[in-house]
């Protein structure tokens, strides 16, 4: 067929009485081949519609037209179309699990990128003044108290800071004077400790190419 890449198939009903009427018109490719007499059918699902070709005719550098008929449903092209939606359900199961594996392995691309970045969860990141007072404290232990005056760089900015993210509780002084109250690590501010050296492991393994460490 001359220009066949452009041809089109443009499908009529026939009813007994009534002109034809239009039902489908689309390129050639999107059937793949052109229907032929015998064929039957189906244009929408989940719809019970099917349409056996009754006559077909070639439009010379035009395409094809096909007439149709409606013909009713049998427990064959039920059958058919059950079997149809079964696979379309499958695949569109096979679907979503290839999507969420792709999903999972960019997250772990996200998660290898940031951990070469060395940048912790901002939930566990301490800044330069805050980092050595929780490594003191984790140290000492958790709730037992050091003086705030006994830990170099402590300032009420950082403590105020730990405070609100209730790494730290604060203790009145023993003395009652002011400045000589007392500092020490909460559970919370323990577990943040853990999890940010953890972090830290992984961030040497994942620079050095062997993957994380376990903590």
């Amino acid at each position: 067929m001359a220009n066949e890449t452009h041809a089109r198939i443009r499908i009529y009903e026939m009813i007994d009485g009534e002109p034809l009427s239009s039902v489908l018109d689309f390129p050639l490719s999107h059937f793949g081949a052109c229907p032929n007499v015998g064929d039957t059918l189906c244009f929408d699902m989940p719809t019970t519609k099917f349409y056996s070709v009754s006559r077909r005719y070639y439009v010379r550098m035009k395409g094809w037209a096909i007439v149709v008929r409606e013909v009713p449903a049998s427990p064959h092209t039920d059958s058919i179309m059950r079997a149809w939606q079964d696979d379309d359900d499958w695949d569109a199961k096979i679907d979503a699990e290839e999507a969420m594996e792709d999903e999972r392995e960019l997250m772990a691309v996200r998660d290898e990128i940031k951990l070469l970045m060395g940048k912790p969860p901002e939930e566990i990141a301490l800044n330069q003044w805050e980092e050595p007072a929780m490594k003191k404290l984790a140290t000492r232990g958790v709730g037992k108290p050091l003086p705030c005056r006994g830990i170099a760089g402590l300032g009420k900015a950082t403590i105020n800071s730990l405070q609100r993210r209730g790494f730290v509780s604060i203790l009145p002084s023993d003395t009652a004077k002011t400045g000589d109250e007392r500092i020490s690590l909460t559970p919370e501010g323990a577990k943040a400790w853990k999890e940010l050296k953890a972090f830290r492991k992984k961030v040497e393994a994942a620079r050095a190419g062997r993957g994380p460490i376990d903590s």
